[in-house]
């Protein structure tokens, strides 16, 4: 039977998440971002990156054995509260929910912390294929393993993985507090979601 992955790009445009200190180089997303983020500065927005992602996950999924739903297709408009999009993906059939971010470290200006990590709250094995994947193709970016949540390292206890009914990760890919990941994330938007797709398919041969 076909499978069904959620993917929850983080934040919406409502509710933007992390937003970079501005950026010091160029790049050939800079007036796309400026513009779709209506931003005097650029800046990199979690909630943008956050749904390219997602929607390019779901486009290379397409025409696999895994369905992908985009659970906030429409994030400049909807989103604000966290709750209605778990308690819209509650009301999907699905076997698996992914929620996609990027982290953030200290003040908010730039500093030397980078990599990328994944969450998990009871799916460890789901966490460690989706770590290991998105290693495998960042392999320049530092990989900071799977953590579980809440524990020592993540007190807080994240809605996204308790609140939904189906198996839940988390990832947190590269830091927008880091100059030079923020740069990776710009050039890497279309290989950050094939990571994640290369792990939901091996996750959907369990």
């Amino acid at each position: 039977m076909k499978k069904t992955v959620v993917c929850n790009n983080g934040h919406g445009r409502l509710q933007a998440g992390k937003v970079s200190p501005e950026l010091g180089f160029d790049h050939p997303l800079r007036d796309r971002i400026m513009k779709e983020c209506r931003s005097k500065q650029f800046r990199l927005f979690e909630w943008w990156s956050n749904r390219e992602i997602v929607r390019h996950i779901c486009h290379q999924l397409s025409g696999s054995d895994v369905k992908c739903v985009n659970l906030v297709p429409d994030p400049e408009n909807y989103g604000k509260f966290l709750e209605g999009r778990v308690a819209r993906a509650n009301k999907i059939k699905h076997d698996l929910y992914v929620a996609v971010h990027s982290d953030a470290f200290g003040d908010g200006g730039f500093n030397h912390v980078r990599g990328h990590h994944v969450f998990y709250a009871a799916h460890q094995e789901i966490a460690q294929i989706f770590n290991n994947n998105i290693a495998a193709i960042l392999p320049e970016s530092q990989n900071r393993g799977i953590v579980l949540n809440p524990s020592p390292k993540a007190p807080s206890r994240f809605y996204e993985l308790h609140g939904t009914k189906m198996p839940a990760v988390l990832t947190e890919t590269l830091f927008y507090t880091s100059e030079l990941d923020c740069r990776l994330l710009l050039d890497s938007i279309e290989i950050i979601a094939q990571g994640h797709v290369n792990a939901i398919l091996e996750w959907s041969k369990l």
